[in-house]
């Protein structure tokens, strides 16, 4: 199917996903895909794998086949692997983005506080090697990564507002109330709050969304 084109399979190891991308790269070379990204969710050895052992990650990347703990390392892996595919800059573009949605995850559920710090610094190791490569090419550095802790605190009125959102939606459930989760938040916030959507018009498309 579609054989004039060329593909990237994305998977992860919680299943069979590593397995079937070793099936592929192991079928005729017109039929591989170009590579296989795997989103390590659980440890290699609990992986379903053609290896009797656990599989090596240099090994599956001779094959084509790379592991990554977060998007950023997968985007950094296909610009190793093939960097007229990947270039720096639209992996500085991955990155940023990935930046932007982590800050927004961390304060919509800021009760996640420990999962987050874990995720931090993997996404942080990622960032640091992305780094290096814009500063060899002249290019303008990521921010740094605020610390989950620091995040929460800072930006107090979002995460009140999410919470707010939440707490609305769940009481809301059986569909009596009519009133929009939107007009709910704007209505039980405080003036200081306001600001925050108006910085932030995407909480208020959130919002709505949720309705």
């Amino acid at each position: 199917l579609y054989r004039e084109y060329d593909f990237i399979f994305c998977g992860d190891n919680g299943q069979g996903d590593l397995l079937a991308g070793q099936l592929m790269m192991e079928g005729p070379e017109e039929d591989r895909p170009i590579a296989i990204l795997i989103h390590q969710v659980v440890d290699l050895e609990k992986s379903l794998t053609l290896d009797e052992k656990e599989p090596n990650t240099a090994a599956l990347a001779a094959q084509g086949i790379f592991l990554h703990r977060t998007y950023v390392g997968a985007a950094l892996a296909l610009h190793r692997a093939f960097p007229k595919l990947m270039s720096v800059r639209q992996l500085q573009c991955v990155a940023e983005c990935a930046q932007e949605d982590f800050d927004t995850s961390r304060i919509m559920y800021p009760e996640w506080t420990r999962k987050w710090e874990v995720y931090e610094e993997e996404l942080s190791a990622d960032l640091s090697a992305v780094g290096h490569l814009l500063a060899a090419a002249g290019l303008p550095l990521l921010r740094c990564l605020a610390c989950t802790s620091t995040l929460i605190q800072q930006d107090e009125p979002f995460v009140r507002i999410f919470q707010l959102a939440n707490a609305h939606s769940n009481s809301s459930s059986s569909g009596s109330d009519q009133e929009s989760h939107a007009g709910y938040c704007c209505h039980h916030m405080a003036h200081s709050d306001e600001d925050v959507i108006l910085k932030h018009p995407y909480l208020l498309d959130h919002l709505i969304e949720q309705d």
